[in-house]
């Protein structure tokens, strides 16, 4: 969808590699609690329009990818749930 690393649910899209940033898509009242913490930003690849579902968080070498494990186990069952529908 972007050009870049991404993980899929089937043919959808729940999260990516973007740069030194992670982006995920869950449902938007998550999103917009997520957006309440500093270590979140709205999901905007290539400059473009914030996107309601989707945050971005840093991801470098040092960062440990797996303290966000439930937040990308979030994203992809939000996202096999839309699959089923």
């Amino acid at each position: 969808m972007f050009g870049v690393p991404a993980f899929f649910v089937g043919r959808r899209l729940f999260a990516c590699i973007f740069g030194e940033e992670v982006g995920v898509k869950v449902p938007e009242d998550m999103a917009k609690r997520l957006l309440e913490d500093p270590r979140f930003e709205p999901f905007r690849p290539y400059g473009k329009a914030q996107m309601r579902e989707w945050v971005q968080f840093s991801c470098t070498p040092q960062d440990e990818l797996p303290s966000y494990g439930e937040l990308l186990l979030a994203a992809y069952e939000y996202v096999a749930a839309e699959a089923a529908r």
